[in-house]
């Protein structure tokens, strides 16, 4: 979860949440649910905000995707009033590189699977 403080008399905390696995990004403000919704795809996804009654502020969340998040994770950028505020990192929710093993060991598993399977049959040659 991404929080910041908007505001200087009047304070506003925006959350931002999102599950690289599912697509799923959830914006609050103050600790209530503002806007609920799924991000597919790459590229930067903009997402905004109005919070404040006496002292508005416009907070812009931009969520940059690569084209698989659930590997690489996501990078999310704040700004607030249009200037930059902070810049956070979502991080993957699966580990690529234990993925790439498990993979790799069902290959070899299947390659001595059939090579077992020909070796062992009447008509192998």
């Amino acid at each position: 979860m991404s929080t910041i403080t908007v505001g200087n008399q009047e304070k506003h905390e925006v959350s931002f949440t999102y599950d690289t696995l599912w697509a799923k990004a959830v914006t609050a403000v103050d600790g209530k649910i503002y806007k609920t919704q799924l991000i597919y795809g790459a590229g930067s996804i903009p997402i905004f905000v109005q919070v404040g009654d006496a002292e508005k502020h416009d907070v812009r969340i931009e969520v940059n995707l690569s084209r698989i998040a659930m590997f690489d994770g996501a990078d999310v950028v704040f700004f607030v009033d249009g200037v930059f505020h902070s810049q956070h990192l979502i991080p993957p929710r699966i580990d690529s590189n234990k993925v790439i093993a498990i993979l790799t060991v069902f290959a070899l598993a299947m390659i001595a699977m059939t090579w077992l399977i020909i070796k062992n049959s009447p008509n192998s040659f």
